[in-house]
């Protein structure tokens, strides 16, 4: 779901969030009312200034309708912009829930996967772990595992060249 598909409050004009910080240095936001709107998926913000001026929404750096997923990231995001938040009014009755963004069945399997190999290894270093707690693991010295690693290499090189005779 694209933010586009989100329609702006009636007689909104879009502003980006550099317009914005440059409204409250020119002082254009201190009598405005800042209204926080629960919309179709999360929350976006409308600024309403003196009257006669058209109200505001916050919107992207490519002009659409800026949608937050929860108010909280909205109010976050005002008072980053040094906004005053005591004419802030957040509107949480038109709320809708709805995913902001498609889900991504690729990430999905590469997180399964994960958790499948993260449940195996914990799985197998338990059952290591349960070895050597009950003796039955062998336990080997530095000195002989370098000694079981250089023969099984030498075993290895020895059906290689084997083979290719």
């Amino acid at each position: 779901m694209k933010h586009s598909q989100f329609s702006a409050p009636a007689a909104a004009v879009p502003v980006k969030l550099a317009e914005v910080r440059q409204l409250v240095d020119a002082g254009a936001l201190s009598d405005a009312n800042t209204e926080v709107i629960g919309v179709n998926g999360g929350y976006t913000v409308r600024f309403l200034l003196r009257q006669g001026k058209a109200a505001r929404v916050l919107a992207t750096k490519n002009g659409e309708l800026r949608i937050f997923s929860t108010a909280d990231s909205a109010l976050r995001q005002l008072r980053a912009v040094a906004v005053s938040l005591g004419n802030v009014v957040v509107r949480s009755s038109t709320y809708q829930p709805a995913a902001l963004r498609p889900g991504r069945d690729d990430r999905r399997q590469a997180m399964q996967q994960a958790n499948d190999y993260g449940r195996w290894l914990k799985a197998e270093t338990d059952a290591t772990l349960a070895r050597v707690a009950a003796g039955t693991a062998t336990i080997y010295t530095q000195a002989e595992f370098d000694q079981r690693s250089a023969e099984r290499r030498a075993a290895i090189m020895r059906r290689r060249d084997k083979a290719g005779a």
